[in-house]
């Protein structure tokens, strides 16, 4: 990775400080932000940065040669599209926007400017979820043999996510911003397609029960079929306290547990062979993984990064790509739609 290599960091709210951070940790000397609020300090940074207060402005004078895509969901597309007309690679914090427009567009001018292009579903960089898709790969011959049935889960109390600010007014909790729980938390379709490849069905329910004061849904449910029987559920939310965040993958030889917040994954082995008995399902035939010993969940962050400069380095073409996010938005605007569709 050169140092000198030139990074325009669009939007810094959390998401971007934090990019910023470990983007200096790399090494990378040639860092500008672009905000709204150019004189505005930082909450995490204790250095100046040069600052543009227009995207135009930025790629004219600053010239990116990578542009990572930090503000609200509502604007991602217009400021992919911008960048990589102006010949830079692409890094888009998920999800790549609010719907499904201007996809086609932004592939087409990737493809025309020699771009590279990832969306920012770090999930794929945690090491426990790298072993849980290896085994999947093994199919009938792995631990798990052929996956039957998942069944993920994650739920957060919106408020307490930064404290600092009126979650009302946060893009996670709007609409209008590409907010709420099925775009904002849409990490969980993209791991149904990282793990098992795109669904032929999907039935979704919106739920707005919780006593938060939302512009959007709060919580949501799906239910996704595949051709070879397998049908996962997926259920987000922004009213759980204490958080959960976690999965369960039942398959014709085992199961794997997978829980996020403990650092934990569980592999359950039947040892009767193909047919799944609750005998052979009991933690005292269990094998327990966990992550590596001083394992931060920033890690998948950096590994998102290094990945990104050597895929522009090497000229490889960076997973997940802008059709395999488009994929997750599909799943997610299906999911809020109460109805089935093939």
């Amino acid at each position: 990775m050169r140092a000198d290599f030139r990074v325009l960091v669009c939007g810094m709210g959390s998401i971007g400080e934090r990019h910023v951070r470990n983007l200096i940790a790399l090494g990378v000397e040639r860092i500008a932000v672009v905000r709204r609020s150019a004189g505005a300090g930082y909450r995490t940074l204790d250095r100046e940065l040069p600052c543009h207060s227009s995207l135009d402005e930025a790629l004219r004078t600053f010239r990116p040669q990578l542009t990572l895509i930090c503000n609200p969901t509502s604007l991602h597309m217009d400021y992919a599209l911008r960048a990589a007309k102006a010949r830079s690679h692409l890094l888009v914090e998920k999800p790549l926007g609010r719907d499904l427009s201007g996809i086609t567009e932004l592939e087409n001018v990737l493809a025309e400017n020699g771009c590279k292009a990832m969306v920012a579903y770090m999930q794929r960089f945690h090491p426990l979820n790298i072993l849980v898709r290896d085994w999947i790969r093994k199919g009938e011959n792995g631990p798990l043999g052929r996956p039957l049935h998942y069944h993920a889960s994650w739920g957060e109390y919106l408020p307490d996510w930064h404290p600092w600010e009126d979650y009302t007014q946060s893009y996670a909790a709007r609409r209008d911003l590409g907010g709420g729980p099925a775009l904002t938390l849409s990490h969980e379709f993209d791991m149904l397609l990282w793990f098992f490849g795109k669904p032929e069905r999907c039935v979704g329910l919106p739920g707005s029960g919780s006593d938060l004061r939302l512009q959007c849904e709060h919580s949501v449910d799906a239910l996704a079929g595949y051709a070879g029987g397998l049908v996962a559920h997926v259920h987000l939310d922004y009213f759980q306290r204490p958080p959960r965040h976690r999965y369960e993958l039942i398959g014709t030889r085992g199961r794997a547990t997978m829980d996020y917040l403990s650092g934990e994954l569980i592999l359950e082995r039947n040892p009767g062979g193909d047919e799944v008995t609750p005998q052979g399902m009991q933690r005292g035939d269990a094998e327990v993984h966990r992550v590596p010993e001083g394992f931060d969940r920033n890690a998948m962050f950096v590994d998102e990064l290094k990945y990104m400069f050597e895929c522009i380095e090497k000229d490889l073409d960076p997973h997940p790509s802008i059709a395999e996010a488009g994929e997750s938005i599909r799943l997610a605007l299906r999911s809020l739609e109460g109805s089935e569709h093939g």
